[in-house]
């Protein structure tokens, strides 16, 4: 009888003691969602309250975004039964327009979910669109060769938007703006960009403008390529 309760005793405590587990909790869920921005609120920043719902202490063993735009500073790795800590966020929306949707993986010791998946989404609107992306694209590059790059424009504002003093980088670069011009709301336009590679390789370009809207100044336009050798200018 003794030895009958003795087991029974073993067994609840063991039962016990494997019951007892750090839980992991994302307190509102696991999607945060801006809604919809203006590309002048970059960067979007939020914080994420975690807690531990469990009996154990749980421990953060990692928080990883899934892209270089998404940063992170964990306030707390170990929590005990009951305790919260907070994750700042922040999330860049520069070259990103519309629907924008990032992960964030938080890693713990919670057996039953040891890797707990957050979506953080915005739509964002630019207050000048550039599309269909935010940067020219140059094709067929060869030494010596023009090659033209195109965009489109276009102003989602409810005011005019004059754009002015194009600046270019390198200095060989035609840019379809050449003087003042007034962007009227909702008007799109199409842009153009011509360039001649003087060297094979990787080819970067930059344009920026100015505009007198108080919220966005300057309007920076990114141009890439690969070019390849000419057969005229043999140019290794």
């Amino acid at each position: 009888m003794k030895k009958s309760l003795i087991l029974c005793l073993a067994i609840a405590l063991s039962f016990g003691f494997l019951s007892a587990q750090p839980k992991i909790q994302v307190v509102g869920g696991d999607t945060y969602d801006w809604g919809v921005v203006s590309s002048k609120n970059d960067p979007l920043k939020t914080k994420i309250e975690v807690k531990n719902i469990g009996d154990q202490i749980l421990t953060i063993t990692e928080v990883r975004a899934s892209c270089g735009c998404t940063s992170t500073n964990l306030g707390k790795s170990d929590l005990n039964p009951g305790e919260s800590t907070f994750i700042d966020v922040t999330l860049r929306t520069s070259g990103h327009v519309n629907n924008l949707h990032k992960t964030l993986r938080i890693g713990s010791n919670d057996p039953a979910n040891s890797s707990q998946i957050i979506h953080l989404k915005a739509n964002v609107v630019a207050l000048l669109q550039l599309t269909p992306t935010p940067y020219f694209t140059y094709q067929d590059m060869q030494v010596g060769k023009s090659s033209v790059g195109k965009l489109k424009l276009k102003n989602n504002c409810n005011i005019p938007i004059t754009i002015s003093d194009a600046e270019v980088q390198p200095k060989n670069i035609e840019f379809s703006i050449k003087n003042k011009l007034i962007l009227q709301p909702n008007e799109e336009i199409e842009l153009s960009s011509t360039v001649i590679p003087e060297i094979t390789g990787q080819y970067n370009c930059s344009i920026v403008v100015k505009t007198d809207h108080p919220d966005f100044p300057t309007l920076r336009i990114d141009g890439f390529g690969r070019v390849k050798e000419s057969p005229v200018f043999n140019n290794k």
